[in-house]
């Protein structure tokens, strides 16, 4: 049996993917899992992979060459649907290839204390899962002296044995979780330069749905510098989409300028958020999206609270999910710093309902109080307006970095 392990222990040629939710999946279980594979292979393109196969309940990969721990890492945590990974090192099925590989594995490392997890995974094998555990802790004591230590261990070693063959490993990563990009239909992001809309949009992701963004921007009224912050920002998402996704910009700045100049103050926020999801269901329309996503989390602004919420999902034609309802801003901003959002959406450059914003937004309203304000401009004409602007970037082309904070 070939010895993928490197001198160093930092590179390997085999993965060991394991999947959560997918397998509570009935008669669809195969086409979950198809999508997941493609997603796998779409995230592993440019290495030289020979073999990607689900074997009895993992997923395992193995590549031409070895290639950094690090960089298999990066690129395998950002999939959906993968619970855990594995770089495991082959070896062969009989007890002696296992206690050979974990004594190779764990050469050159701070050990402390230990324990061994064997799998059988084939039942047929002429020993049981304890026998390896006992006969390879016992090798591994030995050769360094290690002590066991079944409940808390500072080391352990995996190992999953199948037929004719194990798969050794003593690092296991914890993957995003959720279901497969794909599995869940399209849904149109309303995304913003914030902390909030990129985390509801990755949430959704992790749930399975193909993310389209539309950001309403001010212009002329802001500057480029707050556009460039959101396409980087869905940029960055796009990389858990693995390739799908979707990105439009539609100026409402003369849209807003008509609301100031034609209605009350008060209600100037709450008007914008109407138009936004007038227009995004007619794009989602177009695109095929089945719902609109906003980063909305009750209560944390004056525009969020449960009427203004109902007031302004009212002119909606599609549901209106908000990921974020139940959290508060501290989580909210973990999950920006988790999934790599939070340090571009800090970066100060105003977004479009910051525009003329009111000095004492209504906390307030109703579906008819709204409408009767809206009798003094014309729906359909701002609309088609908005929609006559809209604009399609390719987000796989934006560059990392462009946008930046105040220097010194």
């Amino acid at each position: 049996m070939r010895n993928n392990i490197s001198a160093s222990g930092s590179s390997t040629n085999c993965l060991l993917i394991y999947f959560g939710e997918l397998i509570l999946k009935g008669g669809n279980r195969s086409w979950f899992f198809e999508k997941l594979l493609n997603n796998i292979r779409a995230n592993l393109r440019g290495l030289s992979v020979s073999r990607i196969e689900n074997l009895s309940g993992r997923i395992i990969i193995d590549l031409k060459e070895a290639y950094p721990i690090e960089v298999l890492t990066e690129r395998l945590s950002r999939v959906f649907g993968v619970s855990g990974f594995a770089p495991a090192f082959k070896a062969g099925g009989a007890v002696s290839d296992i206690e050979s590989m974990a004594i190779s594995c764990l050469s050159g490392r701070e050990i402390g204390s230990f324990c061994v997890r064997a799998k059988r995974v084939d039942k047929r094998l002429p020993f049981s899962s304890q026998d390896v555990n006992i006969r390879v802790g016992a090798a591994i004591c030995e050769k360094f002296g290690a002590k066991v230590n079944l409940k808390d261990p500072d080391t352990t070693v995996w190992a999953d044995i199948l037929k004719g063959i194990s798969y050794v490993y003593v690092d296991k990563f914890q993957g995003a979780g959720g279901l497969p990009v794909g599995t869940s239909g399209r849904v149109l992001s309303l995304i913003s330069g914030g902390i909030d809309s990129p985390v509801a949009s990755w949430r959704m992701m992790r749930r399975g749905c193909v993310v389209d963004f539309l950001h309403f921007h001010s212009a002329p009224f802001t500057d480029e510098a707050s556009i460039e912050k959101v396409k980087e920002i869905a940029g960055k998402l796009k990389g858990f989409e693995t390739g799908y996704g979707r990105f439009a910009m539609i100026p409402l700045g003369n849209i807003q300028k008509k609301i100031v100049t034609k209605t009350l103050e008060q209600y100037r926020v709450i008007l914008y958020r109407r138009f936004m999801i007038r227009l995004a269901c007619e794009v989602a329309k177009k695109i095929k999206a089945e719902s609109l996503i906003t980063g909305e989390s009750l209560g944390q602004v004056a525009s969020q609270t449960l009427s203004n919420m109902a007031t302004v999902e009212s002119v909606s034609a599609l549901p209106v999910l908000r990921p974020l309802v139940g959290m508060d801003k501290q989580e909210i901003v973990d999950a920006a710093v988790k999934i790599g959002t939070y340090d571009l959406s800090i970066l100060p450059h105003k977004d479009c309902c910051q525009f003329l914003e009111p000095r004492h937004p209504v906390t307030h309203s109703t579906s008819a109080e709204l409408e009767e304000v809206e009798r003094e401009l014309n729906i359909d004409e701002l609309v088609k307006e908005g929609l006559t602007g809209i604009e399609w970037v390719d987000i796989g082309k934006v560059q990392a970095s462009k946008v930046t904070g105040p220097q010194g």
